[in-house]
């Protein structure tokens, strides 16, 4: 499979369907940031490639044709899986069954093991990296610019400052953040 040709390919058949969405070109090429003339060719080459005409035009905006509307129906189908797609790249995929940690070295949090004790469907993994973790513990301020934190500080008789990273998506990170949050504040 050619990327790029597949890229200019779905790239004409979504301009095609915004068309014929909008029924007309000229709207469609507004509204998309694009000259008209450009989009028209577009089209053009789509119909070449294709092999037959798709839309009907006229000086009152364009119809699909009936090969213009079959295309259409699929292309429904292709905004939808982009959609799904776009919306695992916000989110990124997230298995609340598996929980990456980093806790920094000089950290010592012993409410961790009484947490993985009772939480024995999650799989935990530590991780080195704090910016990859679902859950990170540290010993300095936050770099990371899309996450919730806090500063505790623990133990009787050594203080310690901690701030705690959490993906608000993820189910088991909110978990073990409250967890560690409720035990330090006990």
């Amino acid at each position: 499979m050619n990327v790029k040709n597949s890229i200019n390919f779905i790239r004409a058949v979504l301009y095609l369907q915004a068309v014929i969405r909008s029924g007309a070109i000229c709207r469609t090429a507004a509204a998309n940031g694009i000259k008209a003339a450009n989009l028209s060719k577009l089209l053009n080459l789509l119909e070449k490639e294709i092999g037959c005409r798709l839309l009907d035009r006229t000086s009152r905006g364009v119809t699909p044709t009936k090969e213009g509307k079959k295309i259409y129906t699929i292309a429904l189908e292709l905004e939808h899986s982009l959609s799904q797609l776009e919306e695992i790249r916000k989110t990124k995929l997230i298995n609340p069954n598996q929980l990456n940690i980093f806790v920094s070295e000089e950290l010592k949090i012993e409410c961790l093991d009484e947490f993985f004790e009772k939480n024995k469907h999650i799989s935990f993994i530590f991780t080195e990296d704090e910016f990859s973790a679902d859950l990170a513990v540290l010993n300095h301020y936050p770099d990371a610019p899309d996450c919730s934190y806090t500063h505790c500080t623990i133990g009787n008789e050594i203080k310690q400052n901690i701030w705690i990273t959490c993906s608000e998506k993820h189910p088991s990170a909110l978990s073990l953040y409250d967890f560690i949050i409720a035990k330090q504040l006990a």
